[in-house]
């Protein structure tokens, strides 16, 4: 298991964390690096518009959304805050400064969130879903 920290191509000391047991490290803009493969992994998108990446962890695939790696080994949560807000509402920037530690009724309140569910909302044809 690595634990040294370790020089990568592209980024400043401080501005990587190693995650995951070491295998891996998030920089602060939401880039993992695999300490094995010694190059950036490609995130893949999910249908909610979130980036993950797919990872080996004891010999078992998973995934884990960059948002929550940045968070994670950047941001305090002294509260326990169970999850992560994007305060500019896009969900594809995951620079540490775009993101906090928040409730679910505290992103629920986010005027950011409420007016993406308002513009799904307006565009989602809820009749022919109940016919279905």
């Amino acid at each position: 298991m690595p634990n040294n920290l370790i020089e990568i191509p592209g980024v400043s000391t401080g501005n990587a964390v190693p995650v995951l047991g070491g295998f891996y490290y998030i920089t602060n803009d939401g880039k993992l690096y695999s300490v094995r493969n010694r190059k950036f992994l490609k995130p893949a998108r999910d249908k909610y518009g979130y980036l993950y990446y797919t990872v080996s962890i004891d010999s078992k695939r998973t995934t884990i959304k960059a948002h929550r790696l940045v968070a994670i080994a950047f941001i305090p949560n002294p509260q326990n805050k169970p999850t992560v807000n994007h305060k500019n509402g896009i969900r594809t920037d995951n620079c540490v400064e775009n993101l906090e530690w928040a409730t679910s009724l505290e992103q629920a309140h986010d005027p950011l969130t409420r007016k993406k569910i308002l513009q799904i909302a307006a565009h989602t044809d809820y009749r022919a879903m109940d016919e279905k």
